[in-house]
């Protein structure tokens, strides 16, 4: 009985074994056939593996990767012009362990080519069974190409658009003024409506505009010393036709002067209030407050009685044409742009 029982023991310990290599081969395997790049490096940038995805996207095989350094200028695969990108990414891992890190950077093919690639970097130094950096490639170049032709369609139409509703607008205010004149109380209100929404309209466009010049980085920002409460109350003042179901409280702060794009600077403070306004129930208060801070940095406070923003979507407010769901709006127009033009 001893001797079956030994026997058993052995056996019981090479089927756990086999399974064991064969959860490994699996592993191997399906590293190697990822559609993305998985890479192992040590802590000075050293390439140690290389999955089989090298060859696919970047035309190189595993082994002339092997052993070189993914910082070094001479075998460094990255564009020169995103190499501080590379290099912030690979110190930022290894300061954070188990934290991953994230970029976009250009990469070179074999035939000298490059390709846009995503990279999460994650430190597991001080992990016993990986003991190295791991990188994650992923070619987003098809992706980046559909972006940069959506963002050159919304382009074109917001210029072509930009024309004629102007000239929309003109025809509706000399339309409003000509009723108004003549008392057509009926005929002012939906004169008042047609005005209404070709402001609307053009806020829209607006925001089309402002959003395609950032993309493509073409918005020139001009500093000069700004009056924040001055502006603010510019704004409040353009803002009481839609905001008549609110009441508004503005308590100025001796704040001192700032350098800001004056424009640029209206529309953030434009945005948040109107924000407040539309996002907050009818008979509400909004409140708004500056006041200095430290540095000569001046703080705008806006505070308003609004359902507020889940936790879970606070890192994607400023995500450009994200729009959170909210069904007590008072007014759900928008593109989901303002946050992400500021």
């Amino acid at each position: 009985n001893k001797y079956l029982l030994i026997i058993d023991d052995v056996t019981h310990e090479r089927m756990l074994e086999k399974k064991l290599q064969q959860s490994e081969k699996r592993f191997r395997l399906l590293v190697q056939n990822g559609f993305d790049i998985i890479a192992l490096n040590d802590a000075k940038g050293n390439i140690t593996y290389c999955s089989g995805a090298m060859q696919t996207i970047l035309g190189f095989d595993p082994a002339e990767r092997t052993g070189k350094n993914m910082l070094d200028s001479a075998h460094a695969l990255v564009h020169e012009e995103d190499a501080e990108k590379l290099k912030e990414m690979f110190e930022t891992a290894c300061k954070k362990p188990g934290e991953p890190v994230m970029a976009e950077f250009r990469l070179r093919r074999k035939d000298g080519s490059y390709r846009m690639m995503e990279c999460i970097c994650c430190n597991l130094l001080n992990d016993n069974a990986i003991e190295g950096i791991v990188t994650n490639y992923r070619d987003i170049t098809e992706r980046k190409q559909l972006e940069r032709q959506k963002e050159e369609f919304i382009s074109i139409a917001s210029h072509e658009l930009r024309t004629p509703v102007t000239s929309i607008k003109m025809a509706a205010t000399m339309l409003d003024e000509m009723i108004n004149e003549r008392g057509l109380e009926k005929e002012g209100k939906i004169a008042s409506q047609l005005n209404e929404q070709v402001d609307k309209f053009i806020s829209l466009v607006t925001e089309l505009l402002d959003f395609t010049r950032i993309a493509s980085r073409q918005q020139q920002l001009q500093f000069v010393p700004c009056n924040i409460n001055a502006i603010i109350s510019e704004v409040l003042h353009e803002l009481q036709a839609t905001a008549k179901n609110h009441t508004i409280h503005f308590s100025a702060g001796n704040i001192p002067l700032v350098m800001a794009d004056k424009l640029a600077i209206r529309q953030v403070c434009s945005n948040l209030i109107s924000n407040a306004v539309k996002y907050s129930p009818a008979g509400t208060s909004i409140h708004i407050q500056t006041s200095s801070a430290h540095n000569g940095h001046v703080c705008v406070c806006v505070d308003d009685e609004g359902t507020g923003i889940p936790e879970n979507m606070h890192g994607r407010i400023f995500e450009r044409f994200f729009r959170l769901k909210a069904p007590n709006a008072n007014n759900n127009n928008g593109l989901g742009l303002g946050l992400y033009i500021e």
